[in-house]
């Protein structure tokens, strides 16, 4: 209110007022992420420190370089950084570099500081990527052109656009950056402009060059350099104190790699005379531009700021990537941190995907991760918090002493899929969805919320034997009820399947059969939502009889709403028609038409649960919007 009330006192005449310090009223797009869902008491704050303090423009960047292993991005890091070639080791996990882009001759006078993250391109690396991706960041898609001409399927770069794209957007910024241009047959850049064009990558984002004698990466740094300044956050406008303050904070990283949040807030007040809202403010700013990493969302992780990045990437490296060491291209690595090898710990200490809390000392060494057991807890609350690990409980719900690590389970034997039933004494009841494509988040994800339906000692599968076989599935509190979950890939969809089998004369085992069926999908179907709401969508979803007939859960769902039972129809064959089970429907049903759930109370085919499960989603589709977000309290009935 005081810097709108100085805003007008300034004007001789009053005007209407549309904008206030650059920011158009009312439209909170205009403002910088961090800023936006703060108290307008804070963002009036920053506003006017920014009018009357002075102040820079922020030049601050992430980079991220993504690619498959050995496309040279650790080269090309090496390379950006000395202006020198050599021969690194292949990266195990994700290595940060900070550098600096002065002014050349470009219309922006100001340097670019980047924040450059190396990501290993290994499979087991994809789960740990996306807790380094900021919809802010560039990302920079580094394929083996030579490679690519010999081979174009083997470095599956539609893949790595479609995992960006699927977690930033469909506008995410992107380069496509392609190496060993001079090993090329024929025209570089012609090569690396047409798979630009098939990536949906303009000409003007594709830089070939060669890091072996500095080929193209002058026009590499200047294509990043006009890049980020057509960002808005590259070009706003801070107060000068930050940058005190992340100087301070930087200075801290070489006695310690974290502090107490509190600790970190009071460098900002005490030394550089900032308020705290102020200090909290550029806290968040910082994580943005990749210098610190901390999360608020999280009460178990909200305590700590971590000064230096490449610890956290460290610390998640020494759990999850390949059990073997990193291919050694001629040369040791330039700055080698934690002997003995990473793949040492993971190989001896995450055995069968199983991290143990009891030898966390051992996968977080004292010489590097300190000896605070606090700390240790908050690594591994990390890991949890990020759906990285799952600490496994048992039947009764208590904890056991080790977490599950899904990108760590062993490929080595056969899936625990391929639940037979009993002939005749078993009914199945089946549903097929697609999916038109799975980000690389997807597999370890859906095994963490899927683990609640595996018993400790058949979790053994991944995604590959989810498609050579199935992963078996059963309820804790419905032993009778196997269930199997798989998938297809059909080049242009995957294809999934959830089998459940029941009694065939147990109506109630039955009806528990369905239920678990829908709560397989409802895990899917979450964690598709989380991993890339905008860019992956769930397609044709059916219900399919043990004749192989299906009906669409559409139509199961109209007919239901309408009072007719969906049946499955078999022309010339013996029955000629099933009616479906469908309880697992029935929350999209009482959804979709209240009045049916109206029509439920009383009936005695519906039990007691079963009509307390759907009120709440009756009750649920009541609330105002700002009690369905994430940060809603949880609601209990």
């Amino acid at each position: 209110a005081t810097a709108l009330y100085d805003a007008l006192a300034s004007r001789r005449t009053v005007s209407p007022l549309n904008t206030l310090y650059g920011v158009r009223l009312g439209d909170s797009a205009t403002l910088p992420p961090e800023l936006r869902g703060k108290p307008n008491a804070d963002i009036l704050a920053h506003l006017r420190s920014l009018h009357a303090a002075p102040s820079s423009t922020a030049g601050n960047v992430k980079v991220l370089l993504i690619g498959p292993g050995g496309a040279g991005k650790t080269t090309l890091r090496w390379r950006l950084e000395t202006d020198r070639f050599s021969h690194p080791t292949q990266t195990d996990g994700i290595d940060v570099s900070r550098l600096e882009f002065p002014c050349v001759s470009d219309e922006h006078a100001a340097a670019l500081h980047i924040n450059l993250y190396d990501l290993g391109g290994q499979y087991e690396y994809m789960a740990t990527h996306p807790l380094f991706m900021e919809a802010r960041s560039i990302n920079c898609l580094t394929i083996d052109l030579h490679a690519y001409q010999r081979a174009a399927d083997r470095t599956a770069p539609s893949r790595f656009v479609q995992n960006v794209r699927a977690r930033l957007g469909a506008a995410a910024p992107l380069l496509l950056v392609g190496t060993h241009a001079r090993a090329v047959q024929g025209d570089a850049t012609a090569v690396a402009t047409e798979l630009g064009s098939a990536l949906g990558i303009p000409a003007s984002r594709v830089f070939p060059l060669d890091s072996k004698d500095g080929t193209g990466v002058a026009e590499f740094r200047a294509g990043v350099r006009r890049l980020a300044f057509e960002m808005p956050h590259v070009t706003e406008r801070i107060p000068t104190s930050w940058r005190t303050f992340l100087d301070l904070l930087q200075a801290e990283r070489a006695p310690r790699r974290y502090l107490p949040r509190a600790d970190a807030i009071a460098v900002g007040t005490d030394r550089v005379g900032l308020d705290d809202a102020s200090a909290r403010l550029a806290l968040d700013f910082f994580y943005g531009w990749g210098d610190i990493y901390h999360n608020d969302d999280t009460p178990a992780l909200s305590a700590i700021v971590v000064l230096e990045p490449q610890w956290i990437a460290d610390a998640l490296a020494c759990v999850i990537g390949p059990k073997s060491a990193p291919r050694a291209d001629g040369a040791p690595a330039q700055r080698p941190r934690l002997p003995p090898s990473r793949a040492d710990r993971r190989r001896d200490y995450v055995r069968r995907g199983r991290l143990r809390h009891d030898e966390v000392s051992r996968i977080w060494p004292a010489d590097t991760f300190g000896d605070d057991p606090r700390i240790r807890a908050y690594l591994l609350d990390l890991m949890h918090a990020l759906e990285l690990a799952y600490p496994v409980v048992d039947a009764d719900g208590a904890p056991q002493d080790y977490s599950l690590v899904p990108a760590m389970l062993p490929s080595s034997r056969a899936s625990q899929g391929g639940v037979p039933p009993r002939p005749g004494s078993q009914r199945r009841v089946r549903m097929t969805f697609d999916v038109n494509f799975l980000p690389q988040a997807f597999f370890p994800k859906v095994l963490v919320r899927l683990q609640r339906f595996v018993e400790p000692d058949d979790s053994w599968f991944d995604g590959t034997y989810l498609s050579q076989g199935g992963a078996k599935l059963r309820h804790p509190h419905l032993r009778e009820i196997d269930a199997l979950l798989r998938f297809d890939d059909c080049r242009t969809h995957v294809a999934f399947t959830i089998d459940v089998w029941g009694a065939r004369a147990d109506s109630t085992q039955m009806a528990q059969a369905c239920w678990l069926r829908g709560t397989i999908y409802e895990c899917v179907q979450h964690t598709v939502a989380l991993c890339a709401a905008e860019q992956v969508r769930i397609g044709r979803q059916a219900l399919v009889s043990e004749l192989d007939c299906s009906i669409t859960v559409a139509e199961a769902v109209e007919d239901l709403v309408a009072g007719t039972v969906p049946v499955f129809r078999h022309p010339g064959r013996n029955p000629a028609q099933v009616p479906a089970l469908t309880h697992d429907l029935l929350p999209t049903v009482v959804r979709t038409s209240p009045a049916y759930y109206d029509g439920m109370m009383g009936d005695p085919r519906f039990s007691s649960e079963l009509l307390r499960s759907l009120t709440t989603v009756v009750l649920a589709r009541e609330l105002p919007e700002a009690l369905r977000g994430r940060r809603a309290p949880p609601l209990l009935w």
